[in-house]
């Protein structure tokens, strides 16, 4: 078996993108790479941190709001080493949620849920793939999403399908855990690969300290190549082709159908 962590990451901005994103570790490299990542926190620049926040890291906010930028930046570094030194690889899909809207029916989330819910969907799906195609990896994957998300109960109601034989040989689908990212390591670097996919759906160009906190970032995914760690912005006519797949496979499926149904204390909304 192998394990993927994945965490969400959602920006206001410029078609209002949204990443679910993640990476994907085999249990003895996780295991040390845990050990690793808790002690790159205990002995972080400036004092020890609870958890990694890359929100708060690239903003110098919470916990990193009397760090320095280049006690950031070593700090970030650190974190795409070890992410680099133990993953077997790793997936982030991404939605512009104003495309999304506008281009699925309106009653979508009534019939098929959030777009959170495709999201997970989506990486679920994209990291069998990658799995099969990069790796030539068989094993049985185990999830783990981080907990709290408004719409983490319909994304778990939709995982709970998967455990339907035909479907979870054909995924390679173990099982899923909703966790608390404070608790999991993997969470934490999670949020990494999701914030930087949402990042990079803006296009912005980072400038001052962006600039230079962007540096790691980018030798990573220099370093590592697309086919290590893939970054899908699901956009214009494969966006269009993935819905029209959700909702076929849902049409001829009515037990996939009744699963999706459950919002939980939700109502049934895009976003």
């Amino acid at each position: 078996m192998v394990v993927a962590y994945f965490d969400e990451s959602e920006r206001l901005k410029a078609g209002d993108p949204l990443s679910v994103g993640g990476f994907i570790f085999k249990p003895t490299d996780y295991r040390q790479f845990c050990r690793k990542w808790r002690h790159m926190l205990a002995a972080a620049p400036a004092g020890p941190l609870p958890y990694f926040h890359m929100t708060d890291l690239w903003a110098g906010r919470q916990s990193m709001a009397r760090r320095t930028i280049p006690q950031r930046l070593a700090l970030l570094e650190q974190a795409t080493e070890l992410v680099y030194e133990h993953t077997i690889g790793g997936v982030c899909v991404t939605f512009y949620q104003q495309e999304f809207e506008s281009v699925a029916p309106p009653n979508w989330p009534q019939v098929f849920g959030s777009i959170y819910t495709a999201a997970c969907q989506s990486a679920v799906l994209m990291t069998s793939k990658y799995m099969e195609e990069n790796r030539g990896l068989y094993e049985p994957i185990h999830y783990f999403f981080e907990s709290g998300h408004k719409f983490d109960h319909e994304a778990a109601t939709w995982l709970k399908g998967l455990s339907f034989p035909s479907i979870k040989k054909e995924l390679r689908y173990h099982g899923h855990t909703f966790a608390d990212k404070a608790q999991l390591c993997g969470l934490q670097a999670a949020d990494l690969m999701a914030w930087m996919g949402s990042r990079v759906a803006t296009l912005e160009k980072p400038t001052g300290a962006a600039a230079v906190l962007s540096d790691p970032l980018g030798r990573l995914l220099v370093r590592s190549g697309p086919s290590r760690f893939m970054l899908d912005t699901l956009t214009g006519a494969r966006l269009k082709d993935l819905i029209d797949l959700i909702a076929q496979r849902m049409q001829t499926d009515p037990e996939d159908h009744d699963r999706m149904l459950d919002p939980g204390p939700r109502k049934r909304r895009f976003r």
